[in-house]
């Protein structure tokens, strides 16, 4: 588990994304959203991009959070490793081309919201807390 530094915390912005969805981010950090892909970033000092994909679902119950995953993930990179936790399932990976990508897949409010984080291998841990605090606060 990463560590959230209080600092960060006080210094957060509220992005509001549908109907109840929101997340906050740092105040430096920048979102654009273009159609349905949010992205999420430090336009000064970020190594890295973290991307928001939300689907409508009408019944988010029946969904398998691993499964819906791991079928995507195989698609792009082969096999992989998706573990659950209690309401999100989760994968990390370096690809090919050296690039560092985690991905999560949550279900909330009727919606299934697909996230991506991606930097280059040599900069993996630099944004840990600000992206762990961006997750976390994905309601």
């Amino acid at each position: 588990m990463i560590p959230i530094n209080n600092n960060i915390q006080k210094m957060m912005k509220v992005y509001k994304i549908n109907e109840g969805i929101s997340f906050s981010f740092p105040s430096n950090w920048l979102v654009e959203h273009d159609n349905n892909l949010i992205s999420v970033f430090d336009p000064q000092n970020g190594v890295g991009a973290l991307q928001f994909s939300i689907y409508e679902i009408k019944d988010t119950n029946s969904i398998n959070l691993v499964e819906k995953l791991s079928d995507y993930l195989e698609e792009k990179h082969g096999a992989v490793s998706v573990k659950l936790f209690i309401d999100y399932s989760y994968s990390d990976l370096t690809d090919e081309d050296g690039v560092y990508w985690r991905y999560w897949l949550f279900s909330k409010k009727n919606r299934i919201i697909f996230v991506s984080y991606n930097c280059a291998q040599e900069d993996i841990g630099q944004e840990d807390t600000e992206i762990m605090q961006i997750i976390k606060s994905l309601n």
